[in-house]
Protein backbone atom coordinates (compact mmCIF):
# COMPACT_ATOMS: atom_id res chain seq x y z
CA UNK A 1 0.00 0.00 0.00
CA UNK A 2 1.26 3.60 -0.70
CA UNK A 3 2.92 5.15 1.95
CA UNK A 4 1.21 8.53 1.49
CA UNK A 5 -2.56 6.51 1.50
CA UNK A 6 -1.47 5.30 4.62
CA UNK A 7 -0.87 8.91 5.65
CA UNK A 8 -4.04 9.77 4.31
CA UNK A 9 -6.41 7.60 5.94
CA UNK A 10 -4.08 7.54 9.52
CA UNK A 11 -4.90 12.00 9.67
CA UNK A 12 -8.04 12.30 7.79
CA UNK A 13 -9.71 9.00 8.78
CA UNK A 14 -8.92 7.54 12.03
CA UNK A 15 -8.04 10.24 13.79
CA UNK A 16 -10.93 13.18 12.85
CA UNK A 17 -13.22 10.04 13.97
CA UNK A 18 -11.35 10.29 17.80
CA UNK A 19 -13.78 12.51 19.30
CA UNK A 20 -16.71 9.88 18.21
CA UNK A 21 -14.37 7.06 20.68
CA UNK A 22 -14.47 10.03 23.41
CA UNK A 23 -17.92 10.34 23.67
CA UNK A 24 -18.42 6.41 24.16
CA UNK A 25 -15.68 6.46 26.56
CA UNK A 26 -16.99 9.15 28.78
CA UNK A 27 -20.22 8.06 28.74
CA UNK A 28 -19.01 4.37 29.78
CA UNK A 29 -17.10 6.32 32.73
CA UNK A 30 -20.23 8.39 33.40
CA UNK A 31 -21.81 5.05 33.94
CA UNK A 32 -24.61 4.80 30.73
CA UNK A 33 -24.89 2.75 28.48
CA UNK A 34 -24.03 3.70 25.20
CA UNK A 35 -25.64 3.23 22.30
CA UNK A 36 -25.46 4.61 18.56
CA UNK A 37 -28.25 6.98 18.98
CA UNK A 38 -26.82 8.50 22.02
CA UNK A 39 -23.13 8.69 20.98
CA UNK A 40 -23.94 10.17 17.38
CA UNK A 41 -27.22 12.02 18.07
CA UNK A 42 -25.43 15.49 17.69
CA UNK A 43 -24.47 14.69 13.94
CA UNK A 44 -20.90 15.29 14.59
CA UNK A 45 -19.91 12.57 11.82
CA UNK A 46 -22.09 15.11 9.22
CA UNK A 47 -19.14 17.70 9.68
CA UNK A 48 -16.43 14.35 9.50
CA UNK A 49 -18.25 13.90 6.09
CA UNK A 50 -18.25 17.31 5.18
CA UNK A 51 -14.75 17.83 6.19
CA UNK A 52 -13.16 14.59 4.66
CA UNK A 53 -14.50 15.66 0.93
CA UNK A 54 -13.18 19.44 1.27
CA UNK A 55 -9.81 17.97 1.95
CA UNK A 56 -10.11 15.97 -0.66
CA UNK A 57 -11.00 18.84 -3.07
CA UNK A 58 -8.24 20.55 -1.53
CA UNK A 59 -5.98 17.57 -1.95
CA UNK A 60 -6.75 17.12 -5.53
CA UNK A 61 -6.82 20.53 -6.97
CA UNK A 62 -3.51 21.51 -5.52
CA UNK A 63 -1.61 19.24 -8.18
CA UNK A 64 -3.89 21.75 -10.75
CA UNK A 65 -1.85 24.90 -9.70
CA UNK A 66 1.41 23.61 -10.26
CA UNK A 67 3.22 24.10 -13.57
CA UNK A 68 3.00 20.70 -15.05
CA UNK A 69 -0.22 19.35 -13.59
CA UNK A 70 -0.49 15.18 -13.67
CA UNK A 71 -3.63 14.67 -12.06
CA UNK A 72 -7.23 14.97 -14.42
CA UNK A 73 -8.72 16.30 -10.99
CA UNK A 74 -12.18 17.00 -12.91
CA UNK A 75 -14.20 13.66 -12.26
CA UNK A 76 -12.82 13.27 -9.16
CA UNK A 77 -14.07 16.98 -8.31
CA UNK A 78 -17.58 16.37 -9.76
CA UNK A 79 -17.86 13.45 -8.17
CA UNK A 80 -16.99 14.64 -4.20
CA UNK A 81 -19.04 18.02 -5.54
CA UNK A 82 -22.53 15.70 -6.53
CA UNK A 83 -21.97 14.18 -3.09
CA UNK A 84 -21.60 17.12 -0.96
CA UNK A 85 -24.62 18.38 -1.82
CA UNK A 86 -26.45 14.99 -0.99
CA UNK A 87 -24.74 15.04 2.43
CA UNK A 88 -25.72 18.74 2.79
CA UNK A 89 -28.85 17.96 1.59
CA UNK A 90 -28.80 15.38 4.48
CA UNK A 91 -27.52 16.97 6.94
CA UNK A 92 -29.89 19.94 6.54
CA UNK A 93 -32.29 17.44 7.12
CA UNK A 94 -30.97 15.85 10.04
CA UNK A 95 -31.23 19.07 11.88
CA UNK A 96 -34.59 19.87 10.75
CA UNK A 97 -35.81 16.55 11.74
CA UNK A 98 -33.82 17.25 15.51
CA UNK A 99 -36.39 19.86 15.71
CA UNK A 100 -39.09 17.03 15.57
CA UNK A 101 -37.50 15.60 18.74
CA UNK A 102 -38.53 18.57 20.43
CA UNK A 103 -42.09 17.71 20.08
CA UNK A 104 -42.16 20.80 17.72
CA UNK A 105 -43.22 19.24 14.49
CA UNK A 106 -44.30 16.37 15.18
CA UNK A 107 -48.17 16.00 14.06
CA UNK A 108 -48.67 12.77 15.69
CA UNK A 109 -48.08 13.16 19.11
CA UNK A 110 -45.30 10.52 19.25
CA UNK A 111 -41.69 10.53 20.07
CA UNK A 112 -39.53 11.44 17.42
CA UNK A 113 -36.68 7.75 17.39
CA UNK A 114 -33.11 10.31 17.22
CA UNK A 115 -31.65 6.36 16.36
CA UNK A 116 -32.77 7.03 12.62
CA UNK A 117 -30.62 9.88 12.52
CA UNK A 118 -27.70 8.91 14.44
CA UNK A 119 -27.56 5.93 11.92
CA UNK A 120 -27.73 8.45 9.14
CA UNK A 121 -25.09 10.39 10.31
CA UNK A 122 -22.30 7.01 10.27
CA UNK A 123 -23.80 6.24 6.93
CA UNK A 124 -22.68 9.34 5.51
CA UNK A 125 -19.38 9.14 7.02
CA UNK A 126 -18.82 5.83 6.00
CA UNK A 127 -20.17 6.94 2.66
CA UNK A 128 -17.88 10.02 1.94
CA UNK A 129 -15.01 8.29 3.12
CA UNK A 130 -15.59 5.58 0.38
CA UNK A 131 -16.46 8.13 -2.58
CA UNK A 132 -13.21 9.95 -1.24
CA UNK A 133 -11.06 7.16 -1.58
CA UNK A 134 -12.23 5.92 -4.67
CA UNK A 135 -12.05 9.80 -6.07
CA UNK A 136 -9.02 9.56 -5.16
CA UNK A 137 -7.46 6.62 -6.75
CA UNK A 138 -9.84 7.87 -9.59
CA UNK A 139 -8.05 11.12 -10.35
CA UNK A 140 -4.73 8.96 -9.86
CA UNK A 141 -3.82 10.89 -6.60
CA UNK A 142 -2.55 8.01 -5.07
Amino acid sequence: MNPELLIWIMGNLLMPAIPVACVYLAQRIAGQKPDVASVLKDGVLFFYAITTASVLIMDVWKDRIGASPTLDALPASVLVLVSLLVLIFLSGTYFVMSLAHTGRLDQEGQPFDISHLANLSWQCAVGMAILSLLARLWSGLY
